[in-house]
């Protein structure tokens, strides 16, 4: 994470067993329903995450290889929504369950273009 961004600004989009897909930056889940966000993409994050609750099992993995692969591009589709409706914010994308440790990627909207750390 940049040193620039204040705590309150930064949020992990990631999905966990049986919890909401949204975190703040210090591991606590948050009510994303208090950023604002449009019921399209509110959805779709519950979506996601119930998606991965239905396909990924602790112990053995993702019961197939396309289920994998959707939650992977599902997660990236919605980094950038997410930071589309979140201007000012660091969102990164945790995908853990898909490519094992650790897997950020860093958008920060700004007033003239996007800032990606990878």
């Amino acid at each position: 994470m940049p040193d620039d961004v204040p705590p309150d600004r930064s949020l992990r989009l990631m999905c966990d067993y049986s919890a909401p897909p949204l975190w703040n930056n210090e591991g606590g889940v948050t009510d994303f329903a208090e950023y604002g966000l449009p019921a399209d993409l509110e959805r779709d994050l519950w979506a996601w995450q119930e998606h991965f609750d239905a396909n990924f099992h602790w112990e053995t993995g993702w019961s197939d290889e396309s289920a994998a692969q959707l939650h992977d591009r599902g997660g990236r589709d919605l980094l950038t929504r997410l930071s589309d409706a979140l201007p000012g914010y660091v969102v990164e994308l945790d995908l853990w369950a898909v490519r094992g440790p650790r897997i950020q990627r860093w958008v920060r909207e700004t007033s003239e273009d996007d800032e990606i750390w990878a």
